[in-house]
């Protein structure tokens, strides 16, 4: 009996073990960045790997890069996107954003959200209340108190 007990434990250290070591795997694995945000004065810019400063701190606020692109807070309720180089290639017309997913990121237009494509062409037209990013080719969002999904 005790034995039986010592083995069933000896399983389940070495299955917690081993699920423990996947999941350091999986982090260490996670940090695939290129470029890290940095703050100096409240502003925020980027620098990449190595600490090189590739953005100066300018920004009231940032997201990460995804899909090469940049969220960024130039003034209150103008959010755009800029480029590795720093360059403003979505126009800051945006009162909130998402960022990229699949190729659109969710932008507020006055009171609603729509979706951009990587150009800042307006795919969807922003009529909806709340949205999420696109997975699998859809994004769910919320029309009125309506739930459904809208394709790319």
């Amino acid at each position: 009996m005790l034995r039986s007990h010592l083995l069933l434990l000896s399983f389940l250290a070495i299955g917690l073990i081993g699920d423990a070591a996947e999941l350091y795997a999986q982090d260490a694995g996670r940090d695939q960045k290129l470029y890290y945000i940095i703050s100096e004065e409240r502003l925020l810019g980027f620098m990449d790997r190595s600490g090189k400063v590739i953005i100066p701190p300018r920004y009231r606020d940032v997201r990460d890069f995804s899909e090469d692109l940049a969220a960024v807070h130039v003034r209150r309720n103008h959010w755009g996107f800029i480029n590795p180089a720093g360059e403003l290639v979505i126009a800051a017309d945006f009162k909130d954003v998402q960022d990229f997913s699949e190729g659109m990121a969710a932008v507020k237009i006055d009171e609603n959200w729509g979706f951009i494509d990587l150009t800042g062409k307006i795919i969807v037209p922003p009529r909806y209340k709340k949205v999420r990013d696109f997975e699998e080719a859809r994004a769910w969002v919320l029309l009125g108190n309506k739930v459904g999904y809208v394709d790319r």
